[in-house]
């Protein structure tokens, strides 16, 4: 006999959540909620939702990022290129 955890409703697309944000803009301007995200995406979201951003009154240290992937793909040229890409990307917003 197997037993399974019970399944769990699937998590929104990242586009669908934002159509949703924008059909709610008032709800989320006046929400009560509270959300720690990189300044980059604090910035994007305040013009345009009407959002309040303030600095944390501490100190957050920098995520340590890693990349993992399995050896047969370390001379694959599309994943050299991704690779590249992340570090470029991460390298942009956390200089």
């Amino acid at each position: 006999m197997r037993i399974s955890p019970p399944a769990r409703p699937p998590l929104p697309r990242s586009d669908a959540l934002l159509r949703e944000v924008r059909h709610s803009r008032q709800g989320v301007a006046k929400s009560r909620y509270l959300s720690v995200v990189p300044v980059q995406l604090a910035d994007d979201l305040a013009e345009r939702l009407a959002l309040s951003v303030f600095q944390p009154p501490f100190e957050i240290p920098t995520p340590q990022m890693q990349i993992y992937w399995h050896a047969r793909d370390d001379k694959v040229p599309a994943h050299q290129w991704l690779r590249r890409e992340i570090r470029a990307e991460v390298a942009r917003l956390w200089p």
